[in-house]
Formats: structure tokens, sequence, C-alpha cells
């Protein structure tokens, strides 16, 4: 899969990543298979698409979603490196639930 080459985005605090949410979707949209690799690991795809976050918003975010604690690599990978764009495709409009004030 060609990847896309992008400046590294380092993302400290869940405000910080509202912020620059529409940035990161972008890169999602134009990685192929985005939306499904997103789905399958996102924090995978997010670090495949330069945006690192620091390990205290990881955990708040898998805090927010148990559902992250059983993402499966193999998946990621197998989807990656077929580079054949799905039957199905996920549009991703928004990375994480937002939290309640």
């Amino acid at each position: 899969m060609g990847e896309h080459r992008h400046r590294q985005l380092e993302i400290e605090s869940y405000a910080e990543l509202l912020r620059r949410e529409r940035e990161i979707l972008d890169r999602i949209e134009r990685t192929p298979n985005g939306g499904n690799l997103f789905l399958a690991h996102p924090f995978r795809l997010l670090a495949d698409i330069g945006v690192v976050l620091s390990k205290s918003l990881e955990k708040e975010i898998r805090g927010l979603h148990p559902e992250l604690s059983g993402l499966a690599e193999t998946s990621y990978e197998a989807l990656k490196a077929s580079g054949q764009p799905q039957n199905v495709r996920f549009r991703v409009q928004g990375l994480f639930r937002r939290r309640q004030q």
C-alpha cells in the first residue's frame, strides 16, 4: 500500500485531539481503506498516518471505549497489506465519543 507521508502530529490531550480532528479525519480519508483500517484498529491507523497520542490520552480513550480492549492486529495487517478497495467502505466522520462535560 502506498503510504502518504505526513508531518507528525503529537497530541497530548483530548481537547487537542478535538481541535485537530478535521485534519486527522482528512488524513484518514486520503488513506486507502482508511475508514476500514480505523475500525479494525484506530490506534495503529493513527500511528501509521503520523498521529502520535500521548500515553495518558490513549489510556483516557480506552477508558471511554472499553470495546477497544480487543483490537486485532492480524485483521489490521491483512487489510493494510491487501491494498485492494473493499466492497464496503466506511467513512469516518468523528474520531471518538465526546466526553460528557
